[in-house]
């Protein structure tokens, strides 16, 4: 690699990494805020019956929401060794 790449994927990491601080702040905000916690419940990202992870004032997560969230970060895991697998092969590809 050349230094103009690495400088490019050093400034993409730090500047994801600090858009994920925020939705993260921001997501943790919204969830133990009043407002936050009432949206939430107004369109179905948290229940109040059968909550398996609780979140605050009785609501939570139900089975169905726990299993969405883990196959979603089991996707993202999945896809990211994907494409570091599929750079380092054509890196080698690309020395030979």
């Amino acid at each position: 690699m050349n230094k103009s790449s690495d400088h490019d994927t050093l400034v993409l990491l730090f500047i994801g990494g600090v858009v994920l601080m925020a939705l993260a702040s921001s997501g943790a905000f919204a969830l133990f805020s009043e407002m936050g916690r009432s949206w939430m419940l107004e369109h179905q990202i948290l229940v109040t019956d059968s909550v398996l992870v609780p979140v605050g004032g009785g609501a939570g997560l139900d089975l169905l929401r726990v299993v969405l969230i883990a196959a979603c970060v089991l996707l993202a895991l999945v896809a990211g060794v994907a494409v570091a697998r599929s750079r380092k092969q054509k890196q080698e590809a690309s020395r030979r």
